[in-house]
């Protein structure tokens, strides 16, 4: 947990010459520790046993094998490697003691259809999502094309601004379902193979996850995969199939709040090429003057696909 998050969440106001903790009852565990409010992490007896080739075993901390119960908050956002998503289970990537790079080959397999992907390990082991009682998509601001830059979405409610947006959800694979689809819907494109996990999440191959390794493998469903029909309403239940056919019971609120706008999409420019003299354009020039077109997009009540 780096200082710079720890020290603004932690107190009131930091910094300040005189430092009072915002929520001294909270208590923050990583691996150094050593400050107020701030425990050095221990290592428990719980293991969680991955299903890859490689054996892959990593430990829990005894902050984790010993809570009664999680929330998980995964972040809405695309993940660098090949294209995937971050979300509910990858997020869960930051339960175990040791590092997390010897995963990366496993998780990269992953995205080929039909093999097993570390994420349904993890939501399938007790002490993870066998006790993780709600899921919480943090869509305040989104990244579309990694997990670093935050970027406007111009898809219809948001229309060209932040996503300020939460996911609530007690079902892990119908959660990441839902974030998956709005960042294709934005045109973000993960790659289809990055939904594999839910796949397997959703309908689990049979003998391949025993995450405690005591040889009961995971049979049951963990959770609903469906992709929304994108010619409904986005604030609409049946933008999902909905709980009667077996999808996800989808529930929106914040409708009220959508207005309509009008938007001219043009291309940001720092210099102009004008008879082969690059001409730079300085940062006090507010207005930009078109030559050509203009697209003129209009934002009603409706979706953009």
């Amino acid at each position: 947990m780096y200082n710079w998050f720890y020290n603004r969440v932690f107190y009131e106001t930091y910094p300040s010459s005189s430092l009072t903790p915002e929520f001294p009852n909270i208590n923050f565990v990583d691996a150094d520790g050593g400050a107020e409010g701030r425990q050095k992490v221990v290592t428990s007896t719980e293991k969680i046993y991955f299903a890859d080739d490689g054996g892959l075993v990593k430990t829990l901390p005894e902050c984790v094998a010993e809570a009664k119960y999680l929330i998980n908050m995964p972040i809405l956002k695309r993940h660098p490697i090949q294209q995937g998503v971050t979300l509910s289970g990858k997020n869960l990537f930051g339960t175990w003691i040791e590092p997390v790079a010897d995963i990366h080959s496993y998780h990269t397999g992953a995205f080929t259809a039909g093999n097993p992907a570390p994420q349904t390990d993890l939501l399938a082991h007790e002490h993870l999502g066998g006790k993780t009682l709600l899921y919480i998509g943090d869509g305040l601001f989104a990244t579309k094309k990694d997990h670093a830059t935050i970027e406007r979405f111009k898809m219809y409610p948001f229309n060209n601004s932040w996503t300020n947006s939460l996911f609530f959800s007690q079902d892990p694979v119908a959660i990441d379902s839902v974030m998956y689809d709005f960042l294709h819907a934005e045109g973000t494109n993960p790659c289809e193979g990055s939904q594999n996990y839910l796949h397997q999440s959703a309908e689990p191959s049979l003998n391949v996850y025993d995450p405690e390794n005591d040889g009961v493998f995971l049979s049951e469903s963990l959770g609903v995969h469906e992709h929304c029909n994108t010619t409904v309403n986005i604030f609409s239940s049946d933008r999902y199939s909905g709980v009667t056919d077996n999808g996800i019971d989808y529930i929106t609120f914040g409708k009220e709040h959508v207005k309509k706008s009008v938007s001219i999409p043009y291309k940001k420019v720092k210099s102009i090429n004008f008879i082969d003299r690059i001409i730079e354009l300085f940062p006090v020039i507010s207005r930009i003057l078109q030559i050509g077109r203009i697209n003129i997009v209009s934002i009603l009540n409706q979706d953009i696909n």
